[in-house]
């Protein structure tokens, strides 16, 4: 495991900010049971974009955390256009060195059996982890279950991640950094868990292999 880091600046020049991303190929492996929280960065938001960053929570069944992983990755070697750059602080130079989608698409594809996938907002991740997927001709996702939909299902209304975590107080270091994301909707979907259960479940069951 390698890592890059750069320097994020307050613009008044009272302090800086070092900001951590690594390069990662060591997908954990996880028993299968239990729920797989992903987030991911891209360079754009057209049917051609590519994913250059993923972070993954392994959640048990109870709602803990067990395992992580996040990595930047090449994609097609462009972080995106500026106003997406500006959105997650990546830049070109950072993926030169960054392995490929396909170097980790079997162990990751193998760390989701028996497990939920998950994300906040997930028709935008499903889409684009698809397309991964269909570059490296693995058999894409059909479903990816979505916190923000429990959200709305559990009373809370059309939350963004960035609301929920003002209004649950849940940790998240950096945004628009696909770990830090990823742990936050982590916790996001234990607090829905535990808030009612049965509503809980019967969503999730939509989900299940």
């Amino acid at each position: 495991m390698t890592a890059v880091s750069w320097v994020v600046g307050c613009g008044c020049g009272t302090f800086l900010v070092v900001l951590t991303r690594e390069y990662s190929t060591n997908v954990p492996k996880v028993p299968a049971a239990g729920f797989v929280v992903l987030d991911t960065e891209t360079n754009g938001g057209t049917k051609s974009s590519r994913v250059i960053e993923l972070g993954l929570a392994y959640v048990s069944r109870a709602g803990t955390i067990q395992k992580t992983f996040a990595t930047v990755l090449r994609g097609d070697g462009t972080a995106g256009p500026w106003p997406v750059r500006r959105i997650h602080g990546i830049k070109d130079s950072y993926l030169a060195e960054a392995p490929e989608f396909r170097e980790i698409s079997k162990a990751f594809v193998s760390s989701l059996r028996g497990r939920v996938l998950v994300a906040h907002n997930s028709s935008f991740d499903l889409r684009f982890l698809n397309r991964e997927l269909s570059l490296v001709r693995m058999r894409k996702v059909s479903s990816m279950a979505c916190t923000l939909e429990l959200g709305i299902l559990l009373g809370h209304g059309r939350l963004s991640l960035e609301s929920a975590v003002d209004k649950f107080e849940l940790y998240r270091q950096f945004e628009h950094h696909a770990f830090d994301d990823a742990i936050a909707t982590a916790q996001l979907l234990e607090i829905y868990m535990k808030q009612d259960r049965s509503k809980f479940n019967k969503y999730i069951d939509n989900f299940r292999n």
